[in-house]
This record gives structure tokens, C-alpha cells and sequence, in this order.
């Protein structure tokens, strides 16, 4: 009891002291996580407008390449008679100059009963064993089963390491089929990301189509008979690539293509050395 009486006793004496204790510690401990907090919310901060830095660049970069795109359209739409030299020969310095070009094709709208005209063409100007191919269902590269239309990858460059692509029908792609003709004629344009190349399968490209119609209306305007594409083929990881190398890699960087949700697509990916995933800001993409 004696003991009891003891302990309240001492309790009473330093009862301010343990108040002061405890105050002390949860004011330390509440000033500690609001500057942790303000620290965080910094790093957020200077994390978003690093990663709006780099989506502008990339948002630029693109623009040039698309300016780069719409003279060739412009060329061809003046002149719908050019023949395979003569686009080597317009196209090829536009494709030194810019290194994250994988290709630039001509791809022409090709009625079922021209297939044999434009493969004969094709094979008069040197490619001897040019036909239209496409993909069957094991993934392989077949001849083109007859149907009402093709796309056909016609004229190409560069040639070199891209040889497989040309003849290749990009009809038979979903994009092609159910949105292709529906975005250009809205938008002047159509871009389709997250494509296997065909050229590297590992790979994923972005491939920027710009149409070319048959005949000038006044004014300036075409009408709407689609004469063909002129697409420009980008390897995705170069491309991105090239722009971040602008920057410090100090943050960490993933450029993922939405366009189908349920399977979304890293294009590219790059972390600084030790950098731990999920650890700041994991929802902000490029």
C-alpha cells in the first residue's frame, strides 16, 4: 500500500514533466511530418513539370517529323505521276536527316482488278519477286488472298533492312479497317502507336499516315476519293529516345500507349540507377 502511495505521489510531482515530454514529442513528431510532407509535396511538384518538360519535347518532335510528312504529301499531290526514282530521290535526304525515321512509304489505294498491273510495275522496275503479302493466321508472311482493296506498301525507303515490308498489305489491320479512313478525313491525319514492326517484331512503332486524294478541287481543297498515304515509320523507343537525351536522367521516365486500355503498351522505359518503382507519383506517364 505504502508502495501505492509512493507511486501516486511521484506521479503528482513530475506529472508536468511528463506533459511537457509528451507535448514535446508530438509537437517534434507533427513539425517532422509536416516538413516531410512539404518535401513530398515538392518532389511532386518538381516531378510533374520535369515529366511536362519531357512530354512537350516529345509533343515537338513530333510536329517537326509531321511538317517533314506533309511536304512529301504535298509533293505527291501535285504530282501523282511520280514514279519510284523519283520518290527515292525526294525522300531520301529528308530520311538523313532525321535519324529516328525507320521508313517512308508510299502506300496507294490498289482496286482488286490494278493488283496485277501494280505487281507487274513493280517487278519491271527491279523488284523481281514483288507481290502483295500479308499475314495469316500462324503469323506468317503469305501472298495476298484477293479482296476488293489493298493498301500495299509500294514505294519505300530506305530500301535496305526494310525489304520485307515492301508489298505488304496494311488493309488487313483492325486500325485500317475501322478507323484509318474515318480519322485522316477529320483530322487531316491519322497516327497508330503501339504497332509490332514488321520490320523488328521486338519492337514497337509509331506510324504517322497522311492521305493523298485523287484530284484538286478550287479553292485549294481535294475531294474525298482516297488516292493513298504517305506514312512515316518510327521506331518508338528511338524516337523517345532521342528527345530524352536532351534531359538529365535523374527521373525516372515511361512513355505507355493507352489506346486499348485493357492492354496498354510501354513504348519506353528508362530509371535512374537505384531508382525504386512505385515509390513517387507512380500514375505520371509521359
Amino acid at each position: 500500500m505504502q508502495n501505492y502511495i509512493y507511486m501516486i505521489e511521484n506521479f503528482k510531482r513530475y506529472f508536468v514533466v511528463y506533459i511537457f515530454i509528451i507535448f514535446s514529442i508530438l509537437s517534434i513528431s507533427c513539425v517532422f511530418l509536416f516538413i516531410k510532407q512539404i518535401e513530398y509535396n515538392s518532389s511532386i511538384k518538381t516531378f510533374n513539370a520535369e515529366t511536362q518538360r519531357r512530354k512537350n519535347a516529345i509533343q515537338e518532335h513530333l510536329v517537326k517529323n509531321l511538317n517533314t510528312l506533309k511536304l512529301i504529301q504535298s509533293y505527291i499531290n501535285n504530282d501523282k505521276t511520280i514514279n519510284r526514282r523519283e520518290f527515292s530521290k525526294f525522300v531520301t535526304p529528308v530520311i538523313e536527316s532525321d535519324q529516328n525515321i525507320q521508313a517512308i512509304e508510299w502506300i496507294p489505294v490498289v482496286w482488286n482488278q490494278e493488283r496485277s498491273e501494280y505487281e507487274e510495275k513493280a517487278r519491271k522496275e527491279g523488284l523481281i519477286d514483288f507481290n502483295f503479302k500479308e499475314y495469316d493466321i500462324n503469323g506468317n508472311i503469305i501472298k495476298a488472298n484477293s479482296r476488293d482493296y489493298y493498301y500495299p506498301v509500294y514505294y519505300l525507303e530506305p530500301i535496305k533492312s526494310n525489304e520485307k515490308v515492301l508489298g505488304f498489305d496494311i488493309s488487313k489491320y483492325s486500325f485500317a479497317k475501322n478507323n484509318l479512313n474515318r480519322v485522316v478525313e477529320r483530322f487531316g491525319f491519322a497516327v497508330a502507336s503501339g504497332l509490332k514492326l514488321i520490320q523488328d517484331t521486338t519492337e514497337y512503332g509509331l506510324v504517322v499516315y497522311m492521305p493523298v486524294y485523287i484530284e484538286k478541287l478550287k479553292d485549294g481543297l481535294y475531294n474525298s476519293n482516297l488516292y493513298g498515304f504517305v506514312t512515316g515509320v518510327y521506331k518508338a523507343s528511338s524516337l523517345i529516345k532521342h528527345v530524352m537525351c536532351e534531359f538529365d536522367d535523374a527521373y525516372p521516365i515511361q512513355v505507355i500507349d493507352i489506346t486499348d486500355r485493357l492492354h496498354s503498351k510501354t513504348l519506353y522505359s528508362s530509371y535512374p540507377q537505384g531508382y525504386i518503382l512505385n515509390t513517387i507519383n507512380q500514375n505520371s506517364y509521359l
